[in-house]
């Protein structure tokens, strides 16, 4: 965070083209009643201070993410796998237990955000999947980009398991398909028409 702009932080990115993306698909967003206006900076690299200061709310005004396990950018097969998005009113959903209902979810979202989803999809789970997937929809892009911020990586108990799993969000630019005769089933993968 910036001490000498209220509001203002910096971001060292992996390199050019990730700046060139963030750039591309975050400026001028719009959520939490505010306009995010993302740009260039001066400066070559961040320099992270051994000893940051606090923040009003308590957490450390810098922070290092670059070994961090919730990192999708830590490896180059990380980085083939992840499909860039900019901000949609789509939210894909991974790494939720097998048997996790439409409630489940709507239970873990409500812990961290206000905005309730218009439409929810969990994909068919394979046999032997060891978690699953989704789709969930908001009625605003700044609902979904709300609920990216205050939702990604909640913790879930792992009902057969000791480890937890950590919710995953990211942008879809798939929509939510209804797919005729199904009875109102809101569960199927929008990509098996």
């Amino acid at each position: 965070m910036l001490r000498t702009k209220e509001g203002g932080a910096m971001v060292n990115m992996q390199d050019h083209a990730s700046c060139e993306r963030a750039v591309m698909n975050l400026n001028n967003s719009f959520f939490f009643d505010s306009k995010l206006s993302v740009g260039f900076s001066k400066q070559d690299f961040v320099k992270i201070h051994p000893n940051p200061s606090e923040l009003a709310d308590g957490s450390p005004s810098a922070k290092e993410y670059t070994t961090d396990k919730n990192n999708r950018f830590f490896s180059p097969d990380s980085i083939n796998k992840t499909r860039f998005s900019p901000p949609t009113k789509v939210v894909h959903f991974f790494n939720a237990p097998p048997t996790f209902s439409e409630d489940d979810l709507k239970e873990v979202l409500k812990r961290n955000s206000t905005s309730d989803p218009v439409r929810i999809r969990i994909f068919p789970i394979k046999p032997g999947a060891r978690s699953a997937a989704g789709l969930i929809e908001y009625a605003s892009v700044a609902d979904a980009s709300e609920v990216m911020v205050q939702s990604n990586h909640s913790i879930i108990k792992n009902p057969t398991g000791k480890m937890p799993f950590s919710l995953k969000l990211s942008f879809s630019a798939s929509p939510i398909i209804d797919k005729p005769g199904r009875g109102g089933d809101k569960r199927g993968d929008p990509e098996d028409k």
